[in-house]
């Protein structure tokens, strides 16, 4: 019955339609050009994507990163702006006006899903069964024909899978269970939490911190450099760092603060394959009164599986 009401919700998605072919204008005739002149979506003429019975739809995996990039160049407030303007309406935007706790709970990787989870990449409908942890995915053919839709075809993978290098055929080390801790909450005194959190959805993978409290005067977080027991890669010049694809990059050194917020979060990384190794290391501070004493906890997950 499952596959049978995904097919179901394939058959709408495909019946309308047209392949997205590269062109000079990448962008679907359908969006708001108005959108593209603004300074605000500077960039995103150069994705490849369309909106199909509310299902974005990228070409490529490298559109779809692309994507995801544009969108960490915005606040989040401004993601209700890029969703008129390609005319789309996500799982955030839905979560958001019933006051609900979107399931997903990266708001990048939220905007792009529509409502029931879905979210076309390469020539794949992908649907996330979030309560499961599972992505499933459909391959509906390099026309978008449904003659070509093998509904058998349908393959299921965890959120902890590599999904694209998997589908590519990559050689990898492993599938599932690479990589030990993915998060570490710290619940204090006061109603104060810090969490670190390795968010894998199979098809998205991202480092997130956050500091939630109910009352407060002032909140920061930062990432701190600190000794590192055990190997890491050549190259690393700083102990807040990730690595991927056989290459070593670091993660920005980032520091924010604010007064008369309940709730910093910042994705201080994010890419559609997963990490080999990572560490993140944070600093947490609070007042609970303008001329109180500044109260800390540090927070940090790390993995060196290379």
């Amino acid at each position: 019955m499952k596959k049978l009401v995904l097919f179901a919700m394939a058959v709408a998605c495909l019946s309308i339609f047209n392949a997205c072919e590269k062109s000079e204008e990448f962008i679907d005739p359908s969006v708001d050009q108005e959108t593209t002149k603004n300074s605000l979506f500077a960039g995103l003429d150069t994705i490849a994507f369309s909106v199909e019975n509310n299902i974005m739809v990228f070409e490529t995996e490298e559109d779809y990163q692309k994507c995801l990039d544009f969108l960490g160049t915005l606040e989040v407030k401004d993601y209700q702006l890029f969703e008129k303007g390609v005319g789309f309406s996500s799982l955030q935007a839905l979560s958001n006006s019933v006051m609900q706790t979107c399931p997903i709970e990266d708001e990048k990787f939220a905007t792009l899903l529509n409502p029931q989870m879905q979210i076309i990449i390469e020539h794949y409908l992908f649907t996330l069964n979030h309560d499961e942890e599972k992505v499933e995915a459909l391959f509906i053919g390099n026309d978008y024909d449904l003659k070509s839709v093998d509904i058998n075809s349908m393959k299921e993978f965890n959120y902890d899978d590599n999904v694209f290098a998997i589908l590519k055929g990559e050689n990898l080390k492993s599938v599932a269970g690479y990589c030990g801790q993915e998060n570490s909450i710290h619940v204090l005194d006061g109603g104060i939490e810090t969490s670190v959190d390795y968010n894998k959805y199979g098809i998205y993978n991202s480092l997130v911190s956050k500091i939630t409290a109910m009352t407060l005067t002032y909140i920061k977080h930062e990432t701190i450099d600190s000794p590192i027991s055990g190997m890491v890669p050549s190259g690393i010049t700083t102990n807040c760092f990730y690595k991927r694809d056989g290459k070593q990059n670091n993660i920005a050194d980032y520091s924010y603060g604010f007064y008369s917020e309940n709730q910093l979060k910042k994705t201080l990384w994010d890419n559609v394959r997963r990490l080999v190794g990572f560490r993140l290391d944070m600093l947490y501070s609070w007042k609970f009164f303008s001329t109180g004493p500044i109260y800390t906890d540090r927070n940090m997950i790390e993995c060196h599986q290379y």
